[in-house]
């Protein structure tokens, strides 16, 4: 009889440990876990590191110089691959040229200034501005606001429900709903009636 006693005691501590366990410990370790790959995802992109393809992010992606009347003003796009971090985070495009990084035009820097800074601009999620097809592009786009949801519409009475009927008033007054009142509030209730009364 002891041995069963004990056996369940042990057992109802191991569920006490397991509920205790499941409810308190384990969603914290899940939210710092959640923070931590968070916060390795941030520096990785702060390095410039492809979480995707591996390597940097420049090992995946060409950029070529462009000309105008003799003047460097843009890097092309020359190759991009699409499973790079890069490509995907700015939704770039074989023949895209960028004419500005962040804050600065590409024609007022030399080629390999703005070779750097196109590769520093994942790392410090700048904009780029490219040109593609004939029209400017701020890349990456922004995502639009989400659509507003639908207000709700009143409810129209249908031929299956009968319209409310209009009910007489009654000649006797309203009486309050009877309740099960025990003999003490029965009292209560006659000592407050006779103090209101005097």
């Amino acid at each position: 009889m002891r041995a069963a006693f004990g056996l369940v005691s042990v057992l109802g501590f191991l569920v006490a440990v397991i509920y205790f366990w499941s409810y308190a410990y384990l969603p914290y370790t899940q939210q710092v876990l959640t923070q931590g790959q968070s916060a390795q995802t941030r520096v990785q992109q702060m390095a410039g590191i492809d979480t995707q393809l591996g390597g940097k992010v420049e090992d995946h992606l060409v950029l070529g110089p462009v000309g105008r009347g003799g003047k460097f003003y843009g890097l092309q796009v020359k190759t991009a691959d699409p499973g790079s971090i890069y490509t995907r985070y700015y939704g770039l495009n074989v023949n895209d040229v960028i004419e500005q990084i962040g804050p600065q035009f590409v024609r007022d820097m030399d080629e390999q200034t703005a070779q750097a800074l196109a590769t520093e601009a994942y790392q410090r999620k700048w904009e780029l501005v490219v040109v593609r097809n004939g029209s400017r592009l701020s890349l990456p786009q922004t995502v639009a606001a989400p659509a507003p949801l639908p207000q709700p519409v009143a409810q129209q009475p249908s031929a299956a429900t009968p319209p409310p009927v209009a009910v007489a008033p009654s000649a006797q007054p309203a009486q309050p709903p009877k309740r099960n009142i025990s003999p003490l509030q029965r009292q209560l209730d006659a000592i407050s009636n006779r103090e209101r009364d005097d």
